[in-house]
């Protein structure tokens, strides 16, 4: 008995697991758009919340120079506004700071995911392999399966992705973490319809299978 005991206990060990690891997504549709302000002066905003949806040649916001002189700024694409730089209707600005910025809404909508590099984890770069399962759980709507379509063989420098989606969740997500893995998954088109684009939330990705000996040892 103790025999076979031994013997189940090392195939379990020299054979693979499957690992989740836990991250973050968000429905992408094309990316994301800052408005910057084209001079130094004080902005005029529309009344406008984070969530709504703005279309293409919108002018949501004016900036008037110290000269008088007033240019307005129109929405560049069809798109969510995620992220207001100002808490008034009016604000002081110096030429390219941030406005807003938008989550574009003009593309097929696929799940964007981000999660933790080797940095936090220790796993090895290329653990996450299309084909892998991902949960997502909204916090709008029911948690949905997906199947992930791309992903990084390597890790990236937080600061990649801060750049690449400027959001405070992802600024959160990034410093508590150090790097980051990238993937995508393709989801039933249903389950993307409920969730707002730019919404962050956890998302679940089965990783490689490994041997329990690798966690221990290290290695493949």
């Amino acid at each position: 008995m103790m025999a076979l005991l031994a013997a189940g206990l090392m195939y379990a060990a020299v054979n693979s697991l499957i690992t989740p690891v836990q991250g973050i997504g968000w429905i992408d549709r094309g990316g994301f758009d800052r408005v910057v302000a084209p001079i130094d002066g004080v902005v005029t905003a529309a009344p406008i919340d984070t969530g709504d949806e703005v279309k293409k040649g919108t002018v949501l916001w004016s900036v008037t120079g110290a000269d008088g002189v007033k240019i307005d700024v129109p929405v560049r694409q069809d798109a969510v506004l995620m992220q207001y730089a100002g808490s008034d209707s009016s604000w002081i600005v110096t030429k390219g700071d941030t406005i807003a910025v938008l989550a574009v809404a003009n593309e097929t909508p696929e799940l964007f995911i981000l999660l933790p590099g080797a940095t936090a984890t220790g796993f090895v770069a290329g653990d996450v392999v299309v084909g892998a399962d991902a949960w997502a759980t909204p916090e709008a709507g029911k948690a949905f399966q997906c199947v992930v379509a791309r992903a990084t063989p390597y890790e990236q420098p937080g600061a990649i992705a801060t750049a690449y989606m400027p959001s405070p969740s992802i600024a959160r997500f990034v410093q508590d973490n150090g790097s980051v893995q990238w993937a995508s998954a393709d989801c039933p088109a249903q389950t993307l319809s409920g969730v707002l684009v730019g919404d962050i939330f956890p998302v679940s990705v089965q990783l490689e299978r490994r041997s329990l000996l690798s966690f221990i040892f290290g290695g493949a």
